[in-house]
């Protein structure tokens, strides 16, 4: 592999200082004009004047159309031939500027930064409360203070800008100092759009913000997000913008949606968002905000908590427990200690509540039972597939039977005069 510089180089070496033959040049690799120069120093008018003149501007008259690109060829290779210094990591490290942070080990200044969670998590409307304590200042969720207030713009690009609006306004914000980028009516916002870029930048030139929020990945482009190519562009845009204002930059994103169950799960990784592995890949930090299960049931009216899922800047910070809390028109964040994940998948916690209800209650009808397992948290398919993989849990009859019941091995069937009543509940 040659590059062109290396090529002119080479020239210059072979033509002017003649300390290389040219005959022994590998010109493989090679490209025009480079290897047609070479290859016409060889000719016989060439030689003829290279007493005079060296064999450089003669080669090259032969190949450029005229005396001007003869000339703008020749400059060329002559600065090729000059030495270029590779400054050493010890040569510029002094020189480059600290990672500077917003929100120090989860929001830095001039890089992206990546929210990630379920639909119907709230990260909107939390995000809004980072977003208020930029504006008025004082803890942030993990009791680090706030080095420096200011301005907010929050790219609504959801389309709800009214909701945003209340949002704010039950937050108790000071709406003085967030501005919205929002589209009028019939207009998208597509942050791939020249027109769109240049108002995002007007705004952020003007208004020097702390915090630039993006509400959502998927909002802002026309051109999807499983194209490296496409995606690249925006968040590259998006970066120059962060570091052309010294701020932090925080794009919410949504996550796959998962397999049945999966929601009630712990924890959360970069291979759960949606689109190109190179949106994660682009951002330095990269945060989760998750529902912890508390009970048998997943119901995102849980606790919630924020975690780091990855970073390229430091050590992983310990995550924060989330709490929302309404009373009448006003709603509060209280941050504290991250709440546990369950260990223990559902589908064990079911297994454990059938084989004691069972033994409770003794022979039961399928019906009773799964009454009885919906009160506890626990759906009618979760019941039926746990009964399926319990060897220990047996049919008092035929499965099909009338009058058929759940039991453990070795119970009795002590209540056959009710078998006539749940003939059509016929499933193992």
């Amino acid at each position: 592999m040659i590059t062109e510089r290396m090529q002119k180089r080479l020239l210059y070496q072979a033509l002017v200082e003649g300390s290389i033959d040219s005959q022994e040049i590998d010109l493989t690799g090679w490209v025009w004009p480079w290897r047609e120069i070479l290859l016409a120093s060889d000719r016989p008018e060439v030689e003829a004047q290279a007493w005079a003149t060296g064999r450089l501007f003669p080669a090259l008259r032969l190949v450029a159309s005229d005396g001007d690109q003869a000339r703008e060829w020749k400059y060329a290779i002559e600065e090729a031939s000059e030495a270029i210094h590779f400054p050493s990591l010890a040569e510029i490290g002094d020189t480059l500027p600290p990672v500077r942070w917003l929100w120090p080990g989860w929001i830095p200044r001039g890089m992206l930064s990546l929210l990630g969670a379920f639909q119907g998590t709230g990260k909107s409307y939390f995000v809004l409360d980072l977003a208020r304590t930029v504006i008025e200042g004082g803890p942030w969720p993990d009791g680090q203070p706030v080095e420096q207030i200011g301005n907010v713009i929050y790219v609504e690009a959801e389309g709800i800008p009214q909701v945003t609006n209340d949002r704010a306004k039950s937050l108790g914000m000071n709406r003085q100092n967030i501005w919205l980028l929002m589209a009028e009516m019939g207009e998208m916002i597509d942050l791939t759009q020249p027109v769109w870029q240049d108002r995002l930048v007007d705004m952020a030139t003007t208004l020097k913000p702390e915090l630039i929020v993006i509400d959502s990945l998927t909002s802002i482009s026309s051109a999807g997000q499983n194209s490296v190519e496409d995606t690249n562009r925006l968040l590259m845009f998006l970066v120059g913008l962060s570091r052309h204002v010294d701020c932090g930059l925080l794009v919410l994103h949504h996550l796959r949606k998962p397999p049945g169950g999966q929601l009630s799960l712990p924890g959360m990784s970069v291979h759960d968002f949606r689109g190109s592995g190179h949106i994660t890949a682009m951002a330095r930090t990269v945060l989760g905000l998750t529902v912890v299960q508390t009970g048998r049931q997943f119901s995102l009216n849980g606790k919630r908590r924020l975690d780091l899922v990855k970073t390229n800047l430091g050590r992983y910070p310990t995550g924060v427990g989330i709490e929302m809390k309404e009373e009448g028109e006003r709603v509060t964040f209280t941050y504290g200690e991250p709440p546990s994940f369950e260990q223990e998948a559902p589908g064990d916690k079911c297994e454990e509540w059938l084989i004691e209800y069972l033994e409770e209650n003794g022979p039961s009808k399928p019906a009773d039972v799964i009454a009885a397992g919906e009160a506890e948290g626990f759906n009618e398919r979760m019941i039926y597939r746990v009964r399926r993989q319990l060897k220990e849990i047996v049919n008092s009859r035929g499965k099909k039977a009338a009058g058929n019941r759940w039991a453990l091995a070795g119970q009795e069937d002590e209540d056959s005069e009710d078998s006539e009543e749940d003939g059509d509940l016929t499933e193992s």
